[in-house]
């Protein structure tokens, strides 16, 4: 069986890899296109809510010193924060829906439903007479980036060879601040327009957006995973053969076709797939899932949809006079520093990425809000000082929790309930962001009624990123080089706590102590294993010596 690992080691010349990598490239081409879906929608609304014509349009007048003069128009805090937040309630139930979308239409196609359902809600913004219609309009966004922000990293992370896998679920992350970046640029453009071209031009490009990402699905084939799931191995095998540019009969694509079966047979064994079984402790389901949970819940309490949603009216409001010129500064260094997330995910590993990114965070947070009670922010000096520990703050969001944090969820999970456990914790993810945005004017303002914290809310999030930080060293693996199905092997041999960043070992020296019944696996299968251990860069001497 070694031997065989050593053969076929052997044939896997650089020709072959530079294919795989090719299309792991297309994959975040396409498939990442649904982050820009929510990346636009977040900076297309935190600059619109400062635009002349949309409150002029939306808003209520507000009248100066003598009543007959109306000096603008603006919205309230109830109703600013219902605008922002309301986003956020759709993607939550869109996130829950995902699951039984995922598991009967599938992958692929379910992320083609879920443009659908985003196109509805962009239209019905563009068009919109009226507030309710604006904001029923975002609803049905939010509910198609719900699904979108489920089933996407979904189908990367079950279609992504395991080399490049994080690098191709980050890529989601780096689609989202494309999107926001390119959303704050054209409202920058359009701000100064009378007419309602200058809100309606950025909303109604969202539907390039989906277009793009429903075209690109109509290209790849659907999730190989989800196809073995539905007892379809044939067409498993097609799917696979296409995604790593291989034949069909090619031994890496049966191996990797045996290899899915038989975690699949295993992971089924252990429960049926339903939402009681996402928190049962066999195969670690239950710290598993809450893991996911947690890791995506804290992601968006690190505050950033803060600055993403309100940012033109924060920094306005902290007496900076180019409001929406500082925000394309801030989403410039968000998405350039993606760039290193990206690249640090597969070099650096996730735990370095996220205690890191956590701690750097913290850091910058809490220096935010002490300047705010030390200094006045009518102090030039001030001003630029918070502009640049923003910058930091998100560079920091940007290399580690922004792209690692949709990399863990998607790894960690179990097969067989993946698409229910994602579902609960995006769902989550956008409960957490819906909670931010929705209390974040209320926090921030100083109206009646609002508790005017202004600059020092950055005290929650300096809190909260240290939090994530702490939560990452105690509870979350590391899942670097691994695949998939390895990841259940992992979770057998480690448990949380002051050792958790120790990965076990993942193969068993003796390999007829393994129980037959437990892996499901024939004689063939487990030559095949020592196929995916060679591909997984583990030794060929290592494993031989070993046995």
């Amino acid at each position: 069986m070694l031997g065989a690992a050593h053969r076929i080691s052997g044939s896997l010349s650089g020709a072959v890899l530079e294919k795989r990598a090719l299309t792991g490239i297309y994959m975040v081409i396409f498939s990442a296109f649904g982050g820009l879906l929510f990346g636009h929608d977040i900076g297309t609304i935190s600059g619109i809510l400062k635009m002349d014509d949309w409150l002029k349009t939306f808003g209520e007048p507000v009248a100066g010193k003598r009543a007959a003069d109306v000096v603008h128009f603006a919205l309230p805090t109830s109703l600013e924060s219902v605008v922002v937040s309301i986003l956020f309630a759709g993607t939550f139930f869109g996130a829950l829906s995902a699951a039984p979308v995922g598991d009967v239409l599938g992958r692929r196609l379910g992320t083609m439903v879920s443009c659908l359902v985003f196109s509805l809600g962009v239209a019905l913004q563009t068009g919109a007479p009226n507030l309710p219609t604006f904001i029923v309009g975002r609803f049905f966004a939010g509910s198609g980036v719900g699904l979108v922000s489920t089933l996407v990293p979904m189908y990367q992370s079950e279609c992504a060879p395991r080399w490049i896998r994080g690098f191709v679920i980050a890529s989601y992350q780096w689609a989202v601040t494309i999107g926001t970046l390119l959303a704050s640029v054209i409202n920058n453009a359009t701000k100064d327009r009378m007419d309602h071209a200058a809100w309606r031009v950025p909303i109604a490009l969202q539907f390039v957006w989906a277009f793009l990402l429903f075209a690109g699905m109509l290209w790849l084939p659907e999730s190989p995973r989800w196809l073995i799931k539905k007892d379809r191995d044939d067409v498993a095998t097609r799917s696979l053969a296409r995604l790593t540019n291989l034949d069909e009969d090619h031994p890496d694509v049966q191996a990797e076709v045996q290899e899915i079966r038989a975690a699949l047979k295993r992971e089924n064994m252990m429960g049926r797939g339903t939402y009681l079984d996402c928190f049962r402790s066999s195969n670690k389901a239950a710290l598993r899932t809450c893991s996911g949970i947690a890791v995506l819940g804290l992601q968006q309490l690190a505050g950033v949809v803060f600055i993403s949603s309100y940012g033109t009216t924060f920094f306005a409001d902290a007496g900076m006079k180019n409001p929406f010129f500082v925000s394309v500064v801030v989403n410039i260094v968000q998405m350039g520093m993606t760039i290193p997330g990206l690249w640090g995910v597969e070099r650096l590993g996730r735990r370095p990425l996220l205690i890191g990114g956590g701690i750097a965070m913290a850091l910058c947070g809490y220096t935010i809000a002490i300047l705010g009670v030390v200094t006045s922010f009518q102090d030039l000096a001030t001003q630029k000082a918070v502009i640049a520990l923003v910058c930091i703050y998100f560079a920091a969001y940007a290399t580690s929790w922004g792209p690692v944090g949709w990399v863990v969820p998607n790894e960690i999970i179990p097969l067989n309930i993946r698409a229910k456990a994602m579902s609960l914790s995006v769902a989550i993810h956008w409960l957490c962001t819906w909670a931010v945005a929705f209390a974040s004017p209320y926090l921030a303002n100083s109206g009646p009624g609002d508790a005017g914290l202004g600059v020092k809310i950055f005290f929650i999030w300096g809190s909260t990123t240290a939090s994530a930080a702490l939560f990452t060293y105690f509870c979350i693996p590391e899942t670097q080089g691994v695949s998939l199905e390895q990841i259940d092997l992992l979770y057998d041999r480690w448990s949380p706590g002051i050792r958790a960043g120790r990965r076990p070992s993942l193969f068993v020296k003796d390999q007829d102590r393994v129980s037959e019944a437990s892996v499901e696996r024939s004689a063939e299968s487990v030559e095949a294993k020592d196929v995916k251990s060679w591909n997984a860069g583990v030794d060929v001497e290592d494993l031989r010596t070993s046995a």
